[in-house]
C-alpha cells in the first residue's frame, strides 16, 4: 500500500511540474531546435548540457 501511495505522490508531482513547464515561451513548431532544447534543459535541468536529468526530460517531453 505504501508503494502505491509513493507512486501516486510521484505522479502528482510530475503533473504539477508539467503544468509549470507550459509557461515557457517556445514558438509553435512540429520540432524543437537545438537552441530550444538547450533552453529547456538550462531552465529545468541541472545545466543545458545535462540531458539525463528527470526534470529536464519531463520538461522536454511535456512541451
Amino acid at each position: 500500500m505504501n508503494f502505491l501511495n509513493n507512486i501516486i505522490v510521484d505522479l502528482k508531482n510530475i503533473f504539477i511540474f508539467a503544468i509549470r513547464i507550459k509557461k515557457i515561451k517556445i514558438p509553435n513548431r512540429m520540432y524543437l531546435t537545438t537552441e530550444i532544447k538547450k533552453e529547456i534543459f538550462k531552465k529545468y535541468g541541472k545545466s543545458e548540457a545535462d540531458t539525463g536529468s528527470s526534470e529536464g526530460k519531463i520538461a522536454l517531453f511535456s512541451y
